[in-house]
């Protein structure tokens, strides 16, 4: 059991560090990116079950799901407004808008929820009694930052990780992936929509 319990394991961290890896150095195509990413937070999921994790314990239940999205309104309310002031005033087209209705649909309904199930539910799930909340929040923050190396953009880097942190002290509060999620859908809509990230 231990043996393929570490194996399992094995194949997380490789999801996790490898994937992005391969991304950045273009031996899996650019372009496929979010499928290889969807894929690879797939295999986390089937993963985790396998280990014997409950939905619920991945942050995925209906108990304080409007707490969830209350903990995380401000914070996305001032990065709304925040990204619109730089929008008008012109410091946001960092990068040229060329995404479809089928990118954002399934930015929406797929990659954003599959992003906080891996950073915030399962990595909480798996550090719980390794780490501290501290040091929980500055691993998964770090983990979920450095997926970002994909764009070569150190700035992202910089973003992804602070609002990492943010999103998981607020997940923390109710381990409820419901409020993280809809931040991360709007903010991310928002962001890649005026060029500010790709």
């Amino acid at each position: 059991m231990d043996v393929k319990r570490n194996i399992l394991k094995l194949v997380v961290l490789f999801i996790y560090i490898g994937l992005p890896f391969l991304i950045f150095i273009g031996l899996i195509p650019f372009d496929y990116k979010f499928y290889t990413l969807t894929i690879g937070g797939i295999i986390v999921y089937i993963i985790m079950k396998v280990l014997g994790f409950k939905n619920r314990e991945l942050g995925i239940k209906e108990e304080s799901a409007w707490q969830s999205i209350r903990d995380v309104f401000p914070v996305t309310f001032l990065f709304v407004i925040i990204g619109l002031l730089m929008y008008q005033l012109g410091y946001t087209q960092r990068f040229e808008i060329n995404e479809n209705l089928a990118f954002f649909l399934f930015y929406v309904f797929i990659s954003c929820p599959i992003q906080e199930l891996l950073y915030r539910g399962v990595l909480t799930s798996i550090g719980c009694g390794k780490f501290s909340n501290t040091g929980l929040v500055i691993v998964s923050s770090f983990l979920y930052s450095y997926i970002h190396i994909i764009y070569h953009d150190f700035l992202t880097l910089v973003i992804t990780f602070i609002i990492g942190v943010i999103w998981h002290l607020a997940y923390l509060k109710t381990n409820n992936l419901i409020g993280v999620t809809i931040s991360h859908i709007i903010l991310g809509i928002l962001t890649i929509s005026i060029g500010f990230i790709q």
